[in-house]
């Protein structure tokens, strides 16, 4: 009877000690930095204030913005390490999503105008429930929310996940801002 229950309790623990690792070999294999290689709105936005409004968010972020009576480059660049997704093996992930940072000149809101991009969505944890399937929670929420909120996050494959996002959208033309929904597309750089 002892050798039994010696044999019930070996296999329990040694069965959770399987599990334990499995999870552990899917985060250390999900960790890294990520590009993004993609943003696809549903509705067409015109980011970069040169009135072509576009599904395609990455190439709105990324070209010459139209700001006053100028042209400028370099707000937005995805192939900066800065700019990558931080998926950490101890469960939290940093999405670095660029959001609008909208100033108002003079603080009058009047007057706003289009500063640079911040990076948004960070500072949540994540737990891999299937092969595909990544939960998030929002570590942040007091700053977080103010972007919009993560509806989903998958893993393509081992090397990219995609996040589907509803984002704020300011429109500078009509100076409101709106929720978007957005398809984030994720490719593993480390």
């Amino acid at each position: 009877m002892k050798k039994l229950l010696l044999l019930f309790v070996l296999t329990t623990f040694y069965s959770c000690s399987d599990e334990d690792d499995n999870n552990s070999d899917s985060r250390n294999n999900f960790a890294g930095y990520y590009k993004i290689t993609s943003i696809v709105s549903e509705t067409a936005v015109d980011l970069n204030n040169d009135g072509l409004a576009s599904y395609n968010l990455l190439s709105e972020y990324e070209s010459a913005h139209h700001v006053g009576d100028g042209v400028f480059e370099g707000f937005y660049d995805a192939d900066q390490p800065y700019n990558f997704a931080d998926v950490r093996d101890n469960g939290l992930i940093s999405f670095n999503y660029p959001f609008q940072d909208i100033q108002y000149l003079n603080n009058l809101p009047e007057h706003p105008f289009f500063a640079e991009y911040d990076a948004a969505f960070t500072i949540y944890s994540y737990e891999l429930n299937s092969d595909s399937d990544v939960m998030v929670q929002n570590l942040n929420p007091e700053i977080n929310d103010q972007f919009g909120e993560i509806q989903n996050v998958i893993r393509l494959s081992e090397s990219t996940f995609e996040a589907n996002l509803t984002v704020h959208i300011f429109n500078l033309i009509e100076e409101v801002w709106f929720p978007v929904n957005v398809k984030v597309i994720y490719l593993k750089m480390q």
